[in-house]
Order: C-alpha cells, then structure tokens, then sequence
C-alpha cells in the first residue's frame, strides 16, 4: 500500500494522521506467476544469462543444487521477471553471497536459499547475502537468509518489496537500507538469532540491527517507507543487545534543517517486537511518522540489557505515536514534542487494541500465503526436522517441560555442543519457531527446546559420552565460590555449603553427569573446607607447579615467551597476582576443552576462492588455537595430558599429510597455523614425542606449509601468489603487505621453534629492513583536519571499490598484530627491532598509538574523504588485533590513556592466530 493513501486531518498547521486503511490482501501478487517464457538454470551463468535474454513476465527456475554469486553492475532493466525454484520442496541454495545487483531493475526473487558459514577472522558471521544498489521494482519474496554480516543490504533505489522471508545468524543487520530509498516496504518477515556475542555486539559500528534505515553524507533521506506485520527476535548470542528497528539520520544528528534531512513518511505498525535492548523502534529526523499498534515485549526471563520502547533520538521528530504497547516509557528521556500520543500503555502483559500476532516468514512456495497454525510464524510451517533425527546444540539452550516459555516450564539448560535424538515434535510454540522434545545422550534434562537451537547431525552421528577433563588424583583449586553437594542433583537436600573462591582440593571420584548436564567430580577439600560434589565449571588444575615443571632446553622457549617470562608468569599465577591469573582461566578452559577435541583436518584445505577461505582459516586456526592452548597449560602445570594432546593434534596433520594447492595458501597457514610453531616451541623438552615423530613433523612443515609462506615472500609460482614480495634491494619493487608481515612471522617462529639458524637470520635481517627507509612506515597527513601521523604504507590505503569500503584502518591492525610478534622472536635473538626508527624518526609506537586512536577512539580519518563523502564505509575492525596492546605496553612509554584503555579490557583472549594469549604471558612484563 502506497503511504500517500493513508487519510490525513491537520490540528493548525500541524500534520497528524487519523485513519490508516487496512491492507486488503496479504498474498503475494498473482502476477509474479503471470505466464510468460520459463527458463530452466542449473549454474549461476545459466540464471545471469537467462536474466539478461528475458522478456516481461518470464521466470527463470532454478534446479536444485548450489550456485555461486551473480553479479550484475550495468544497467539491466526488466519487467516483472521472477527467478524462483523449479522444485518449491528443494530450492537452490547460495552458500555464500548470492545476488549483487547494481542498477538492475524489474527483477523478483521468490523462495531462494541464502546460507553462509563464511566467518571473519574473529569468528562472526561475514559477507553479504544480497546487495541492491541503484535499484527499481525488486520484490524478495519468501526467501531464507542464514548466516553473513549483512544479509540483505539495499540502498540507493526506488519500489522495493521485502516480504515472507526468514533472517537468522547474521552477524550484525539482518535488513539494511541506507541512504536514498523511496517507496520501500517491509513486511511479514521474520527476524532472530544474530550470531554474535556480548562483546562484539557491544562494540561501537558493530552494534547488530534486525532492520536498520541510515541517513548520512550527503545523500537525500528516504521516503515512502511501510514496515508492517513483521516479527522480530532482537536477541544475539549473549545479552540481548540488539536494535530491532533503528532508524538513524546522521544528517540530522549532525545539524541539517529537518526539513531537508528528514525521513518523510514512514508507517511502523502491527509489528511483534521482541528484545532485551532499549531501541524496539528508534526514531531520529522523522517528518510525519506513524507508530501504530504495535506490541513490544522483554525476552521472558531475561534479567540483563534493557526493556525495549519506542526511542527518539534528538529531538526533531513528528508524527503519530498511537495504541502501542511496551513495557517501558516512551521516548526514553528525550523530547516527545512534535508527537500525537494516543492510547499508548506501558505494560509487560497488555496488548494494542485489536492485536492479531502477525504471519511472517517463508511459506515455501504456496501462493497464496497459508493460515499458520496459532498466528505464528511461516517458517514453523516448514518442517526443518523430524522425530529420530540425531542434533547437536548450536549453543546453551533452555530444556523445557513443554513448548512454553515461563519460570515453570524450565528443566535446566545444556551447554553448547550436547548431541540428542528428537524424540517427538514439532509443536508450534513461543518465539513463532518449531519446537521438538530431545533425549539428550548425557545426563537427566531431556525435554523441548526450540530448533533454531540445534543442527541436524548425519543419522549415524555416534552417541556423546561424557568427557574427563579431570582424572582422580588431579589437585585443583575454585577460582570462584561454588557449592558443595553430597551428590549430583541440584535440590535443597543435597546442599552442604558454601567453599570460598582460591579452596583447594583433590579429585577422588568422577566424571558423573547431574543436573543440568554438567560434569561432577567428588573432592576431597583441604583444611576447613566442605567435602563433596561440585560442578567441573568452578574449578581448575591448581596453580602453577600441579606436577613437575617442564625445564627450559637450550635458548627455548622462544617464539611467544622465553624462559625468564615463563618465570615470571609461573610465579604470577602461583601468587594468584597481576593480569596473569585471570589470564590462566580462560586458558586453563581452553586447554582442558583441548583435551577432548579429536577433529581430523582434510587432507586437502582449499583457501580460493573466497566462499573456501573461512572454512580454511576455521580449520587451520581451530586446530591451532588447541594445540597452542595445550602445549602453554603444559609449562604451567607439568600435566603431561596436555603436551601430549598438543603433540597427538600436530602429528595428525603430518600423518595425514595435509596440504593445500590454493592461491593465496601463504596468507592464510602464516597466519592461523602459527600456533603449531609457538606449541612445538613449548614442546621442545617433552619427552613423550618421540625423534622419529617429530622429525616427520618437521619434514612435513618444510614441505606443505613454508614453501608457500616463501612464495609470498620471494615471488615463487605465481599461481600461489597476489603481487606481495620482498626481494632484492630496491624497495620501491617491494610490496608492503600485511601478507609479509604474516608469511615473515610464520617463517620466523619456524626457524626459532626447529632451531633453523639460517632461517631465523634471514628472518631477523628481512626484519631490520623494515625500517631502512620508509618503504613500509611513514608520515601522511591522514590525521583529524590534515594532521601529520605515522601510517602503515600499503595497508593504509586499502579500498574495495566494487562494495565501496575503505579498510586501510583494518588492515594496518592485521600488519601490526604480525610485525609485534616478529619483534619479539627477534629481541630474543638478540636483536632489538623495538628501538628502530626509519631516518624520519618513526618508529612503531607511533604506528601502533595512532592506529588505536583511529581504530578504538573512532578518530577523523582524513584520507579518502571524498569516498566516504559518497558513500564509502570506512571499516574499523576492532579485535583480533589486541595482542599489540600488551606488547607495546610492555616495550613503549604509550599514553596514559592508552593504559587506562588497556586495563579495563583484560584479560586479552580473542581467537587471535598471533598470541590470543597476550595477557598471560606479557601482561605488564618488563623485557627479560
């Protein structure tokens, strides 16, 4: 329905809205199935192809199968050409992005699959499923959406239809409409579960939107907009904190009259909102909004984030606000002048004056839309799964006695990764998902949990034990209060007390499995303490010294720490002071998880193109981050168990034999499998690998993983190579990349782990030529206003023209993160790169201070501005890079503000593939 339809009366000269019609039919148009050529695709080129040859009203059906990305960039105008499925029951699926379309017109997508388990190298959801760009009359019609960052990005266009889908895991917006927009309208889609966590979401330009409408630069504000009937999820992996319908105006906000930057006409009404963060509907720069009948809710049994309203931000906004219900004030302390405000209740139970729960999702393929069961959701309609199914939980899951959600119904929860067969179900039930009852293969909570909780696992996936993370004998130590039970069941009877946080005590009977799926061992306290039962969660192997400590051999340890700081950490965490022992619990839980992983990597890692290089980098750092976690908790507690499940873990990989033939292979094993060279370091000492193992490992190495590291470096076959070399004397030939610094550190924690003295020298001399001019580092005036600073040459003016995102800031952190690591291997061999300076006088604090203030202090970037003027996202990427906090805390005088920064976010553990352990073993570390 056009919004300039809706009846209008004025109060003066004040423009308020009365009445809004109904929509008189909620099915898709008949028209998309019009009769006209069908053309039949099975590949991407098939769809392009016919897409480019079709008439007005064609469709194009897709076989079932996977397709890769389409890309259509020139003008293509069409006339109600629909692509859909040739099968309704097994569509087409894009295991990666799917459409990007710029100035593509006339173009319908009906029931298609979009699915990504792409992540970045944080481990977030990453890529676009479809972007729309320069558009005109596009309808995306009951399709899925599963994974990416952003998953349906339009802007810039005109008539666009957003209806009947299905958005889940994405790992910041799931609907994104920037800049200019007209007549869009976004209804009956269903919205939930963002794949990100606290922390992330937390972090300033990645807080995750379910829809976001943004406004900046110099572009015209939308208008024209209705989002109606939709059911929205605002909830991400941990807290809740997610915006449901944030509607931002940056020209506003930065002081444009209202009356040119404003959001004209836009209609938010009968939408289900769901969440635990303030902004339900955010409005900011609205001219003549309507907010109707809308109902928001607080997720139940929810206690942290905030309960969800309807926001203003600013205070120029105008419009109707009427016969909504939230359960907090409206407008959120900012000024409701310019609103009509009518039959408005704030309350956690009530309902809008003639709620009906809206029918949103896909309904696969039926025309016309069916009559959901109970008002929910189309995609409970779609049966995902069926009894006997073998699943796997995706994370910490709710089990509950029925499909309701209330205080009553909860039986416990069971953690991430717990296997199960569906043993009845579906029932439609809260949340608008299918719910299915599970017998779990461990412990008593068997019951319902909602199936976006879970993945289907193959029929003859084998049935869980449980683990042993700890063995009888083992002495440990709580590093929190817990309570001690006389056995495994959490009720009142089997309560016996309290032990304080730092009690130690000594294993003497377990595993058991109890309440709430947890893993139990019987311990024998010391001294005053309670004897009994507690949970696996609340303690770990004590302290330092839990058995003999491995002795330094030779000049090892000497890639991520050597022997002095080893001292030094082993005392800390002994002392239970410094950074370090809250550092040693996250590693202590790492290395334990450790323990009872058993993947096998394929002997084949494909990393090119794009849609194989997550999977390569998951695989490489997975194996990595476990076998690194292992051989650290090794030297820290003499626990033999973990040298040799860090050694079982390398050793696989030379049995296997793994290797990849894939461009770009340098890039990504320097990068992620240096852990294998900072574990064998660790290891060195450890007589449980024996001469003829590790010599076969160390052949393997030689042969599969450096010889594409040196292909980065000195050019090699250019198959495996993207232009970044190093070789010569003339460095205006050389390529200053993030990609040598990554290659250089790999090969240089090589030559330190295996003793490979000429490897490491010509790995400490390319070091040193870092600074022999400024072919790498230098002055540019990309600061606030101009201003003069150190920059990382290359890497700073990176941009992506094609999707217009300028990632120099990015970039200079994934160089730096690698450069600080190579600076240490190569002050332990006794040459300290930490002093250098080019002859401007730049050295990398410098570099590294003024990165932070661009990347963390959100600070002007003066370079590129008539790209970002345009349109440009300028990218900041925010983790997976804090290994440079420590050590330049350690080696420079940085700001005091720089300090307070770096205290409050310890301790320092992110799936880093340069030390994700930072905090624990350089936290505030003198040099040694």
């Amino acid at each position: 329905m056009n919004p300039e339809s809706i009846k209008r009366i004025y109060h003066g000269d004040k423009l308020v809205y009365e009445a809004v019609p109904a929509i008189t039919s909620l099915t898709p148009d008949p028209k998309t199935y019009t009769a006209g050529t069908i053309h039949t695709a099975s590949t991407s080129n098939d769809i392009l192809n016919a897409l480019i040859a079709a008439g007005p009203g064609d469709i194009i059906e897709c076989n079932p199968g996977k397709y890769a990305k389409i890309s259509r960039t020139t003008t293509l105008n069409k006339s109600n050409v629909t692509i859909r499925p040739k099968d309704k029951n097994n569509p087409p699926v894009w295991q990666g992005s799917g459409f990007v379309f710029n100035n593509v017109s006339g173009v319908t997508l009906d029931g298609l699959h979009f699915k990504s388990t792409a992540k970045d190298a944080e481990g977030y959801p990453t890529g676009t499923g479809v972007r729309l760009e320069n558009y005109k009359n596009i309808t995306v019609r009951n399709c899925w959406f599963d994974g990416y960052m952003v998953q349906l990005d339009v802007q810039r266009g005109t008539n666009i239809i957003i209806e009947w889908s299905s958005f889940t895991g994405c790992g910041m917006d799931s609907i994104r409409v920037f800049r200019t927009n007209t007549n869009v309208t976004i209804r009956h889609v269903e919205i939930k579960n963002a794949r990100v966590n606290d922390a992330r979401a937390h972090e300033s330009n990645r807080h995750p939107d379910c829809i976001q409408f943004a406004c900046d630069g110099n572009a015209d504000p939308s208008s024209n907009v209705v989002i109606e009937d939709n059911v929205i999820y605002g909830r991400n992996d941990g807290d809740g904190y997610r915006q449901m319908l944030f509607m931002g105006n940056g020209r506003v906000r930065a002081d444009a009259p209202i009356a040119q930057a404003g959001y004209r006409r836009f209609v938010v009404r009968r939408n289900y909102m769901e969440g635990a963060h303030v902004h339900g509907i955010a409005l900011e720069g609205q001219i003549d909004v309507l907010v109707q009948g809308n109902l928001l809710r607080k997720f139940a049994n929810f206690s942290a984030g905030h309960k969800p309203t309807i926001t203003c931000i600013g205070n120029q906004n105008s419009g109707t606000i009427d016969n909504n219900v939230t359960p907090d004030k409206i407008g959120w302390g900012r000024s409701l002048d310019g609103f009509k405000l009518t039959r408005n209740i704030i309350s956690d139970t009530a309902v809008p004056v003639g709620w009906v729960m809206p029918k949103a999702g896909p309904y696969n393929g039926t025309s016309p839309a069916p009559n959901f069961p109970g008002g929910g959701s189309g995609s409970s309609n779609i049966p995902d799964f069926a009894v006997d199914d073998r699943i796997e939980l995706l994370r910490a899951s709710n089990i509950r006695s029925s499909a309701t959600i209330s205080a009553t119904t909860l039986i416990g929860i069971n953690p991430k990764g717990f296997r199960g067969t569906l043993v009845e179900g579906p029932q439609s039930g809260v949340q608008n998902s299918q719910w299915f009852k599970v017998d779990f293969d461990r412990g008593k909570n068997n019951g319902w949990v909602a199936s976006d909780n879970f993945n289907k696992l193959a029929a003859n996936a084998p049935i869980q034990t449980t683990p042993s993370y700890f063995k009888v004998g083992d002495k440990i130590q709580l590093f929190r209060s817990a309570n001690v039970r006389s056995n495994t069941i959490i009720e009142a009877s089997s309560l016996k007390g309290v032990n304080k946080k730092d009690a130690t005590g000594t294993i003497k009977a377990g595993p058991k499995s109890g309440t709430n799926n947890s893993i139990w061992y019987d311990i024998d306290f010391d001294g005053d303490s309670l004897d009994g039962w507690v949970v696996s969660d609340n303690y770990v192997i004590a302290g330092v010294g839990a058995g003999p400590l491995p002795v330094p051999v030779g000049n090892h340890p000497n890639t991520v720490i050597n022997a002095k700081e080893l001292a030094v950490v082993r005392e800390r965490v002994l002392k239970r002071q410094g950074p370090q022992w809250t550092a040693y619990q996250a590693l202590s839980k790492d290395a334990n998880a450790g323990l009872s992983f058993n993947k096998t990597p394929p002997k084949l890692i494909v990393t090119y193109p794009a849609d194989q290089t997550s999977i390569a980098r998951d695989i490489f750092r997975e194996h990595s981050k476990y076998a690194y976690a292992c051989a650290l908790n090794y030297q820290l507690t003499g626990d033999n168990r973990y040298a040799t499940k860090a050694r079982d873990i390398m050793q696989k990989w030379a049995d296997i034999d793994v290797y990849s033939s894939s461009s770009s292979a340098g890039l990504h094993m320097g990068s992620y499998l240096v852990g294998f060279m900072y574990a064998y370091d660790l290891l060195v000492g450890y007589n449980g690998w024996s001469s003829a193992n590790r010599a076969k490992f160390k052949s393997w190495w030689y042969n599969r993983i450096l010889p594409h590291c040196r292909d980065v470096i000195e050019g090699g076959d250019p198959k495996y190579v993207v232009n970044n070399k190093m070789v010569g004397n003339d460095t205006s030939k050389w390529d200053p990349s993030n990609w040598l610094e990554a290659v250089i550190s790999c090969s240089l924690a090589t030559g330190c782990a295996f003793d490979d003295n000429a490897l490491r020298t010509e790995m400490v001399n390319r070091v040193k030529k870092y600074f022999i001019n400024n072919w790498r580092y230098s002055y540019k005036n990309y600061g606030p206003g101009g201003k003069k600073v150190a920059v990382v040459n290359g890497d700073i003016d990176r941009i992506k023209n094609d999707s217009k995102v300028i990632q120099g800031i990015m970039y200079t952190g994934y160089g730096t993160s690698s450069m600080v690591q190579m600076m240490e291997m190569c002050r332990y061999a006794g040459v300290n790169v930490w002093t250098y300076k080019t002859p401007d006088g730049i050295n990398l604090q410098q570099v590294i201070e003024q990165w932070w203030r661009w990347n963390w202090k959100n600070e002007e970037f003066n370079h590129y501005k008539s790209q970002q003027a345009s349109g440009y996202d300028l990218f900041r990427k925010r983790v997976n890079h804090d290994n440079i906090f420590e050590l330049a805390n350690n080696h420079y005088n940085m700001s005091a503000e720089f300090k307070t920064y770096l205290k409050a976010r310890r301790p320092i553990v992110n799936d880093s593939p340069r030390d994700e352990y930072a905090t624990l073993t350089k936290g505030d570390m003198p040099p040694q």
